[in-house]
């Protein structure tokens, strides 16, 4: 009898969640943040970036056209990729108890693309989740504290609302 393994469909769900807001924070801070908008707007029109979890493949895609952040189909090539090897890898720096920097350190992320791309997107999301998550998380899992250049609740309307 082969032994199958149970699917995390919660982590799955939350991943999904997670990455589906994240998604909605980098399209905000583009428009808000104008650390956000240099680092991405140094990419070239067409470039599509994907964070994914293996192998259950929760993914976030995001594409940049006519120098604006868009949700990427699945079909598009991506050309920056940064894959956490399992759910149970993911989920800590999902929900922010652990920074992308810590899961590079123990080999628990892969990156596929430019290594400058990488660090600058790395940044770009350090930036915001220092306005989707609080202080005191934020104090926590990231060496330093960037400061918001626009409120937090603006964000948090452009994220829920698409204000």
């Amino acid at each position: 009898m082969k032994y199958e393994p149970k699917k995390k469909v919660g982590k799955i769900l939350v991943a999904s969640v997670v990455f589906g807001i994240l998604k909605r924070g980098v399209k905000v801070c583009f428009k808000h943040d104008s650390r956000v908008r240099e680092k991405l707007s140094k990419l070239p029109d067409g470039y599509v970036i994907a964070l994914k979890v293996l192998p259950e493949k929760p993914v976030m895609l995001i594409k940049k056209v006519d120098g604006k952040i868009v949700n990427a189909k699945r079909d598009d090539k991506p050309n920056l990729e940064i894959c956490f090897k399992n759910i149970d890898v993911a989920m800590p720096v999902l929900l922010g108890k652990m920074s992308i920097l810590d899961t590079y350190k123990y080999s628990a992320i892969m990156s596929y693309g430019s290594i400058g791309d990488t660090v600058e997107l790395v940044e770009c999301l350090n930036i915001v989740e220092s306005y989707l998550f609080p202080r005191m998380i934020t104090s926590k899992i990231m060496n330093t504290t960037y400061e918001k250049e626009v409120s937090t609740a603006r964000i948090y309307l452009g994220v829920f609302l698409g204000v």
